[in-house]
């Protein structure tokens, strides 16, 4: 709560390893993945508790270069056990 989300691009393009598992809150993650995917933040992505997400990029991570591969919530995950 309360990140710089150009500071997680930092972190995240410092960082050398094939995946990343990022765990937050909103409205944080949700501004993250949008400006991931669409380059802009008010087109945020809500993430409701439990919520996961794939977004596939490539280094350097930018704005807008991020593909939403899928979204699922927890109800749609225990429908599946």
């Amino acid at each position: 709560p309360g990140s710089d989300v150009m500071q997680l691009f930092e972190q995240i393009n410092s960082n050398i390893a094939d995946s990343i598992l990022l765990v937050g809150h909103e409205p944080s993650l949700g501004e993250l993945v949008s400006l991931l995917v669409t380059g802009e933040t008010r087109f945020r992505i809500e993430f409701k508790k439990s919520t996961l997400a794939l977004v596939e990029t490539t280094p350097p991570v930018q704005k807008g270069q991020g593909l939403l591969k899928w979204i699922t919530t927890f109800e749609q995950m225990d429908m599946v056990r």
